[in-house]
């Protein structure tokens, strides 16, 4: 399934304030656009860094620093606005998690741990 024009853009304008870099005297810093085009082409297509990074002609290196600042401005700044649980399924969870740690209100998902 292919990402509509709509969507990228959305997320580009959204993101822009984080991953913006300012250009340094020995290199120019990665457009924002190339940043998302990276880091959805990795998340979509589990191709490894280096086959990435060949294909929009950017290093491993800097590849790599793109798809991380992309998945923790995600973090940051998207994944409560999109992503919600159910107030009763966190309840339930936080109740059992509860119950096995003595450690209120922590609802563990997939090594992740959503705090209510």
């Amino acid at each position: 399934m292919r990402m509509n024009v709509s969507t990228f853009e959305y997320l580009r304008s959204t993101l822009a304030h984080h991953l913006h870099r300012q250009d340094m005297n020995m290199r120019l810093a990665i457009p924002i656009q190339m940043k998302v085009a990276v880091s959805i082409s990795r998340l979509a297509t589990c191709n490894s860094m280096q086959c990435i990074a060949d294909l929009y002609k950017i290093g491993f290196f800097s590849n790599q620093l793109a798809v991380f600042q992309f998945c923790a401005t995600m973090n940051t700044n998207l994944l409560k606005k999109f992503i919600r649980w159910p107030p009763a399924i966190v309840e339930r969870y936080a109740h059992e998690f509860h119950k096995l740690h003595q450690i209120s209100y922590v609802v563990g998902m997939n090594g992740s741990t959503y705090q209510s």
